[in-house]
């Protein structure tokens, strides 16, 4: 089974009238086509004798230039789509800025507002919703083809 990881990244975010929001990190994807201009988490494939966290840390890196380390990453799902393993990461710090560092956009947006936007990966917005409940539930999911969405070319 091919294994991929998947990580969203928040940073607390006081407004003025001191309610504390989130922004997440999120990539602008150019490849596969089907996913061609959506966003949705930083990650990729897991190479020959990484584990899940640090094929995370290093997708991390090379995407957007931040350095983090395994413990700051928590597996909250784990999805199985046909055939492949997706292990899904949270992780919440302040960080430096993120750097665009492949054709892919790098950018930080409103967690909570990004629920509605038209222009994520489908599963990303109930992946995020997942990753700001409790820190200590966790998620096992198996997602048959016939219920993947269509996503219109």
């Amino acid at each position: 089974m091919k294994g991929y990881s998947l990580g969203f990244l928040f940073r607390p975010k006081v407004h003025f009238n001191g309610v504390r929001r989130h922004q997440v990190l999120l990539l602008r994807k150019k490849k596969p086509e089907w996913m061609y201009n959506l966003l949705t988490g930083v990650g990729g494939a897991i190479e020959a004798g990484e584990t899940p966290v640090q094929a995370m840390v290093r997708e991390f890196q090379e995407e957007t230039g931040l350095e983090t380390l395994t413990n700051q990453w928590v597996q909250f799902a784990t999805l199985d789509v046909m055939g492949s393993r997706i292990h899904v990461f949270k992780s919440f710090q302040p960080t430096k800025e993120p750097k665009t560092m492949t054709d892919e956009e790098v950018g930080w947006y409103r967690a909570e507002h990004s629920f509605n936007r038209g222009d994520m990966y489908r599963n990303t917005h109930w992946l995020m919703s997942m990753a700001l409940q409790d820190p200590h539930f966790t998620h096992e999911i198996t997602i048959h083809k016939e219920v993947l969405p269509h996503v219109e070319s």
